[in-house]
């Protein structure tokens, strides 16, 4: 996908965020749902580098106003977090590598993903 199409896909993603209410995950607002990952699921995340290159978790798993989950394409996923980011003022979990993104990531799948701790509760942390 070339430069131009993905600030087309974030400029949407972030009209999305804002006619739709699109968010990550929340234990208090939303449930767990079968997304088709072979049962119920809080979130799916995501390991790419941001626009600065740092490493980052983001998820593909977005619910809109009504608590339904839907799971974005990878390259909508970014684009919607990164629309997330700049509309809230929060930020994602930022790593100092692909391979400790991708370890908190699966720990924290194995510890119940979202359903105990939202991923918003750890925006602003730095490098892991």
């Amino acid at each position: 996908m070339d430069a131009k199409q993905k600030i087309i896909d974030a400029i949407v993603s972030g009209r999305a965020n804002d006619q739709f209410g699109l968010r990550p995950y929340h234990p208090q607002y939303d449930f767990p749902q079968d997304v088709g990952f072979g049962g119920p699921s809080t979130e799916y995340l995501a390991t790419e580098m941001d626009p600065s290159g740092q490493v980052m978790n983001y998820p593909q798993i977005w619910y809109d106003h009504e608590g339904m989950a839907n799971v974005l394409p990878p390259e909508q996923a970014y684009a919607q977090a990164m629309a997330y980011e700049n509309g809230s003022g929060l930020q994602f979990p930022r790593f100092d590598s692909i391979g400790n993104a991708e370890t908190f990531a699966q720990n924290r799948s194995a510890m119940g993903g979202a359903e105990n701790t939202a991923l918003a509760s750890l925006f602003g942390l730095k490098n892991y």
